[in-house]
C-alpha cells in the first residue's frame, strides 16, 4: 500500500516508525516545498502532517486525488493559517472550520460502530485510559453533514472525523501529531 506523508520540513519520526517497518506499506516522506503533484495518483493515502498553510495548488491536487479514490489524512500544524484550511475544506466540499482551543480535555469515546475499527479491537477495557489533549482545533461544522465522528473528546469536540469525497475519504484530526 503506497503512503506519502507531506511534511513542512523534516520527516515526522512517529509516522516513519509507524510505517517504515510494515511490510505491507511503501512509505514515502515528502517535503512540502519539493512535491511532485504528478506522483499523487501512485499513492493510496496522503498524510498532511503539520502543515500550517495549504496552498490553493496543493488543495486542487488533493481534490483530484480524492475524486479518483485517494484517501487523505490531515494532522494540522501548531499555528495554522485558518483561512487556508477553510479554503481547503471548502474545496473538498467539507464544511469544517478550525477554531483554536487551548482547554485541556481527554478523548472519551471511540466510535466502535464505525467500519474503520472492524477487526481492530478484540475487547475494550471498561476503564480504558484514552489520551489527554492539551490543545487542539475545535472542528466546527457549518452545516449538518455526513461526517462520521471516529474519536470524540469529553467536551463533545471531534478529535477524528471523516467524510467521503469523490471516491476517497478525508480524515481530519483536530490536533498536530506531536507530543505536546
Amino acid at each position: 500500500i503506497p503512503v506519502m506523508a507531506i511534511n513542512p520540513g523534516d520527516e515526522n519520526v512517529y509516522l516513519a516508525s509507524l510505517y517504515k517497518n510494515d511490510s505491507l506499506i511503501v512509505f514515502q516522506n515528502s517535503d512540502l516545498n519539493r512535491l511532485d503533484y504528478n506522483t499523487f495518483n501512485s499513492y493510496n493515502l496522503i498524510l498532511l502532517n503539520g502543515l500550517n498553510f495549504i496552498s490553493s495548488g496543493l488543495s486542487q491536487e488533493l481534490r483530484r486525488f480524492s475524486e479518483g479514490g485517494g484517501n487523505i489524512v490531515v494532522f494540522p500544524g501548531e499555528n495554522i493559517d485558518v483561512s487556508s484550511y477553510h479554503e481547503f475544506f471548502l474545496n473538498m466540499e467539507t464544511p469544517f472550520n478550525f477554531v483554536k482551543d487551548t482547554f485541556q480535555t481527554r478523548i472519551s469515546n471511540i466510535n466502535l460502530q464505525s467500519m474503520l475499527y472492524d477487526d481492530v479491537f478484540e475487547s475494550i477495557p471498561e476503564n480504558i485510559d484514552l489520551p489527554v489533549v492539551f490543545k487542539h482545533y475545535s472542528i466546527q461544522r457549518q452545516t449538518k453533514t455526513m461526517t462520521e465522528v471516529l474519536l470524540e473528546m469529553q467536551n463533545g469536540d471531534i478529535f477524528l472525523g471523516r467524510e467521503a469525497f469523490g471516491k476517497g475519504m478525508l480524515y481530519v484530526f483536530s490536533a498536530p501529531l506531536n507530543p505536546e
